[in-house]
C-alpha cells in the first residue's frame, strides 16, 4: 500500500513461500524513507520471489507515465529521418551520421 499520489510506502502483505525473506526489503525501504521508484532501481536477483517486489515497484512507476512517454515507449522513438526502424526503442542506434 502506497500513500496516494506519492510512491511513499505505507505497508505490505506478502503471502508466499518466502514471505520472510521479502519482508524484510519492504520494512528496510519504509525505515528508511525509500518508496517504491527506488525499489524499482535496486538490482534483484533473478529469478527469485524476491523480484515480485522490482516487478510491483515497476507496475507503479508504469502507472506515473504521461500519455506522451506511453506513445514514445509504444511506438519507438523516430530517427533523423522520422523513420522509427522495426524494433522501435529496442533499435541499436547508428553514429554514422553524426
Amino acid at each position: 500500500m502506497v500513500q496516494k499520489g506519492t510512491d511513499k510506502i505505507l505497508g505490505a502483505t506478502i503471502v508466499a513461500a518466502r514471505a520472510g525473506d521479502m519482508i524484510s526489503e519492504i520494512s528496510t525501504a519504509m525505515a528508511a524513507g525509500a518508496g517504491l521508484k527506488k525499489l524499482a532501481g535496486v538490482i534483484h536477483p533473478y529469478p527469485t520471489q524476491a523480484e515480485a517486489i522490482k516487478r510491483i515497484a515497476d507496475s507503479y512507476s508504469r502507472t506515473r507515465l504521461t500519455p506522451r512517454v506511453k506513445k514514445v515507449f509504444r511506438n519507438g522513438w523516430p530517427g533523423r529521418d522520422g523513420s522509427r526502424g522495426e524494433r522501435g526503442l529496442c533499435e541499436t542506434p547508428s553514429f554514422s551520421n553524426y
